[in-house]
Protein backbone atom coordinates (compact mmCIF):
# COMPACT_ATOMS: atom_id res chain seq x y z
CA UNK A 1 0.00 0.00 0.00
CA UNK A 2 2.96 2.32 0.05
CA UNK A 3 2.88 3.01 3.71
CA UNK A 4 6.09 3.57 5.66
CA UNK A 5 5.90 1.38 8.81
CA UNK A 6 7.59 4.18 10.93
CA UNK A 7 4.52 6.28 9.93
CA UNK A 8 1.76 4.48 11.78
CA UNK A 9 0.51 4.58 15.46
CA UNK A 10 -1.41 2.05 17.08
CA UNK A 11 -2.07 0.79 20.18
CA UNK A 12 -2.27 -2.60 22.53
CA UNK A 13 -6.17 -2.81 22.79
CA UNK A 14 -7.46 -3.08 26.64
CA UNK A 15 -11.52 -2.76 25.79
CA UNK A 16 -11.25 0.84 27.27
CA UNK A 17 -13.21 3.75 26.23
CA UNK A 18 -9.82 6.24 26.71
CA UNK A 19 -8.76 8.04 23.44
CA UNK A 20 -5.35 9.64 22.76
CA UNK A 21 -3.79 12.52 20.51
CA UNK A 22 -0.45 11.46 19.00
CA UNK A 23 1.30 12.64 16.13
CA UNK A 24 4.04 10.80 14.11
CA UNK A 25 6.81 12.99 16.28
CA UNK A 26 5.83 10.74 19.21
CA UNK A 27 7.27 7.07 19.18
CA UNK A 28 5.56 4.35 18.70
CA UNK A 29 7.18 2.72 22.18
CA UNK A 30 6.27 6.48 23.62
CA UNK A 31 2.54 6.65 22.80
CA UNK A 32 2.09 2.71 24.02
CA UNK A 33 4.28 3.91 27.24
CA UNK A 34 1.85 6.93 27.77
CA UNK A 35 -1.12 4.47 27.16
CA UNK A 36 -0.06 2.02 29.88
CA UNK A 37 0.26 4.65 32.63
CA UNK A 38 -2.94 5.99 31.88
CA UNK A 39 -4.43 2.62 32.40
CA UNK A 40 -4.79 1.87 28.56
CA UNK A 41 -6.85 3.59 25.57
CA UNK A 42 -8.63 1.84 22.40
CA UNK A 43 -8.70 5.02 20.07
CA UNK A 44 -6.23 7.43 18.55
CA UNK A 45 -6.83 10.81 17.08
CA UNK A 46 -4.29 13.41 15.86
CA UNK A 47 -3.74 16.26 12.68
CA UNK A 48 -0.64 15.20 11.62
CA UNK A 49 -0.97 14.16 7.72
CA UNK A 50 2.42 12.21 8.35
CA UNK A 51 0.65 10.20 10.68
CA UNK A 52 -1.27 6.36 9.74
CA UNK A 53 -3.00 5.22 12.48
CA UNK A 54 -4.04 1.75 12.78
CA UNK A 55 -6.12 -0.78 15.03
CA UNK A 56 -6.61 -4.58 15.03
CA UNK A 57 -10.39 -5.84 15.70
CA UNK A 58 -11.74 -9.37 15.18
CA UNK A 59 -15.10 -8.36 16.06
CA UNK A 60 -14.98 -5.55 17.76
CA UNK A 61 -16.11 -2.30 15.89
CA UNK A 62 -13.51 0.11 13.70
CA UNK A 63 -14.99 3.50 14.21
CA UNK A 64 -12.62 5.77 11.21
CA UNK A 65 -13.51 9.43 11.72
CA UNK A 66 -12.62 12.63 9.57
CA UNK A 67 -12.94 15.99 10.97
CA UNK A 68 -13.94 18.22 7.29
CA UNK A 69 -12.66 21.19 8.83
CA UNK A 70 -9.69 20.62 10.62
CA UNK A 71 -8.35 17.44 8.94
CA UNK A 72 -8.49 15.66 12.17
CA UNK A 73 -9.14 12.23 11.74
CA UNK A 74 -9.20 9.54 14.17
CA UNK A 75 -9.66 5.83 14.59
CA UNK A 76 -11.11 3.56 17.48
CA UNK A 77 -11.76 0.10 18.57
CA UNK A 78 -14.97 -0.41 19.86
CA UNK A 79 -16.67 -3.64 21.46
CA UNK A 80 -19.35 -3.84 24.09
CA UNK A 81 -17.10 -2.41 26.84
CA UNK A 82 -15.99 0.41 24.53
CA UNK A 83 -19.63 1.29 22.88
CA UNK A 84 -19.50 4.87 24.19
CA UNK A 85 -15.90 5.58 23.02
CA UNK A 86 -17.13 7.24 20.08
CA UNK A 87 -18.47 10.59 22.36
CA UNK A 88 -15.16 10.34 24.51
CA UNK A 89 -13.23 10.96 20.71
CA UNK A 90 -15.15 14.08 19.73
CA UNK A 91 -14.87 15.41 23.41
CA UNK A 92 -11.06 15.04 23.40
CA UNK A 93 -11.21 16.14 18.80
CA UNK A 94 -12.86 19.12 20.30
CA UNK A 95 -10.50 20.47 23.23
CA UNK A 96 -7.13 19.10 20.64
CA UNK A 97 -8.35 20.42 17.64
CA UNK A 98 -11.32 22.92 17.86
CA UNK A 99 -13.51 19.59 16.08
CA UNK A 100 -17.24 20.73 15.58
CA UNK A 101 -18.94 17.51 15.66
CA UNK A 102 -21.06 19.08 12.67
CA UNK A 103 -17.97 18.60 10.78
CA UNK A 104 -17.40 15.14 11.16
CA UNK A 105 -17.66 12.27 9.29
CA UNK A 106 -17.86 8.90 10.78
CA UNK A 107 -17.76 5.36 9.33
CA UNK A 108 -18.28 2.27 11.13
CA UNK A 109 -16.87 -0.87 10.01
CA UNK A 110 -17.31 -4.45 9.78
CA UNK A 111 -17.87 -5.89 13.21
CA UNK A 112 -20.13 -9.14 14.33
CA UNK A 113 -23.50 -8.06 13.89
CA UNK A 114 -26.97 -9.12 16.48
CA UNK A 115 -27.57 -12.13 13.90
CA UNK A 116 -24.51 -13.76 16.08
CA UNK A 117 -23.52 -11.70 18.96
CA UNK A 118 -25.38 -13.83 21.59
CA UNK A 119 -24.51 -12.16 25.03
CA UNK A 120 -25.96 -12.86 28.51
CA UNK A 121 -29.50 -11.51 30.14
CA UNK A 122 -27.13 -9.11 32.35
CA UNK A 123 -25.18 -8.00 29.97
CA UNK A 124 -27.83 -7.05 27.67
CA UNK A 125 -29.72 -4.90 30.38
CA UNK A 126 -26.60 -3.02 31.14
CA UNK A 127 -26.05 -2.27 27.64
CA UNK A 128 -29.54 -1.25 27.13
CA UNK A 129 -29.82 0.77 29.84
CA UNK A 130 -27.42 2.94 28.28
CA UNK A 131 -27.88 2.36 24.65
CA UNK A 132 -31.45 2.30 24.21
CA UNK A 133 -34.23 -0.40 23.61
CA UNK A 134 -32.99 -0.87 19.86
CA UNK A 135 -29.45 -1.97 20.60
CA UNK A 136 -30.01 -5.14 22.33
CA UNK A 137 -32.28 -8.03 19.79
CA UNK A 138 -34.49 -10.09 21.96
CA UNK A 139 -35.50 -13.19 20.70
CA UNK A 140 -38.02 -15.50 22.25
CA UNK A 141 -37.97 -19.21 21.39
CA UNK A 142 -41.59 -21.29 22.41
CA UNK A 143 -41.51 -21.30 26.42
CA UNK A 144 -37.85 -20.94 26.86
CA UNK A 145 -35.69 -18.43 27.93
CA UNK A 146 -35.30 -15.29 25.50
CA UNK A 147 -32.26 -15.00 23.49
CA UNK A 148 -30.24 -11.73 23.72
CA UNK A 149 -27.82 -10.27 21.19
CA UNK A 150 -26.04 -6.43 21.11
CA UNK A 151 -26.38 -4.48 17.93
CA UNK A 152 -22.83 -2.52 18.27
CA UNK A 153 -24.00 -0.67 15.05
CA UNK A 154 -27.59 0.71 16.50
CA UNK A 155 -25.75 1.79 19.41
CA UNK A 156 -23.20 3.65 17.84
CA UNK A 157 -25.70 5.31 15.40
CA UNK A 158 -27.53 6.71 18.82
CA UNK A 159 -24.64 7.89 20.06
CA UNK A 160 -23.69 9.93 16.30
CA UNK A 161 -27.17 11.05 16.25
CA UNK A 162 -26.78 12.41 19.77
CA UNK A 163 -23.67 14.22 19.24
CA UNK A 164 -25.57 15.70 15.92
CA UNK A 165 -22.16 13.83 14.01
CA UNK A 166 -22.62 15.18 10.02
CA UNK A 167 -22.84 11.81 8.91
CA UNK A 168 -22.84 7.54 9.36
CA UNK A 169 -21.91 5.31 6.28
CA UNK A 170 -22.33 1.81 7.97
CA UNK A 171 -20.30 -1.48 6.49
CA UNK A 172 -23.05 -3.98 7.36
CA UNK A 173 -20.89 -6.85 7.06
CA UNK A 174 -20.76 -9.06 9.73
CA UNK A 175 -17.08 -10.26 10.70
CA UNK A 176 -19.00 -13.77 12.26
CA UNK A 177 -20.98 -14.68 9.39
CA UNK A 178 -18.18 -13.82 6.73
CA UNK A 179 -15.13 -15.79 6.02
CA UNK A 180 -13.59 -12.59 4.40
CA UNK A 181 -12.73 -11.34 8.06
CA UNK A 182 -11.13 -12.67 10.76
CA UNK A 183 -13.76 -13.06 13.91
CA UNK A 184 -12.67 -14.31 17.33
CA UNK A 185 -16.37 -15.97 17.66
CA UNK A 186 -16.61 -17.93 14.47
CA UNK A 187 -12.57 -18.71 15.01
CA UNK A 188 -12.40 -20.33 18.20
CA UNK A 189 -15.34 -22.58 17.67
CA UNK A 190 -13.49 -24.05 14.86
CA UNK A 191 -9.38 -24.10 16.35
CA UNK A 192 -8.40 -24.50 19.74
CA UNK A 193 -5.76 -22.60 21.57
CA UNK A 194 -5.20 -19.52 23.24
CA UNK A 195 -5.40 -16.52 20.13
CA UNK A 196 -6.49 -18.88 17.49
CA UNK A 197 -7.88 -16.51 15.58
CA UNK A 198 -6.93 -13.51 13.05
CA UNK A 199 -7.05 -10.19 13.24
CA UNK A 200 -8.49 -7.32 10.85
CA UNK A 201 -6.21 -4.52 10.52
CA UNK A 202 -7.95 -1.05 10.25
CA UNK A 203 -6.01 1.60 8.74
CA UNK A 204 -6.87 5.73 8.34
CA UNK A 205 -4.74 8.58 7.30
CA UNK A 206 -3.02 10.47 4.47
CA UNK A 207 -1.99 7.59 2.03
CA UNK A 208 0.27 7.95 -0.31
Amino acid sequence: MGIQPESVRSLELLHTREVLVTSRAESLGDLNARAFASGGADGLVTQDPGCILGLTVADCMPIYLYDAETQAFGLLHSGWKGTGILRQALSVMGKAFSTRPENVHVILGPAIGSCCYRVQADRAFQFQKEFGPGSVIVKQHGSGEPEYSLDLVAANKKLARELSIASVSVVGECTCCSSDFGSFRRQNTQVSGEGAFSRNLALIGYFP
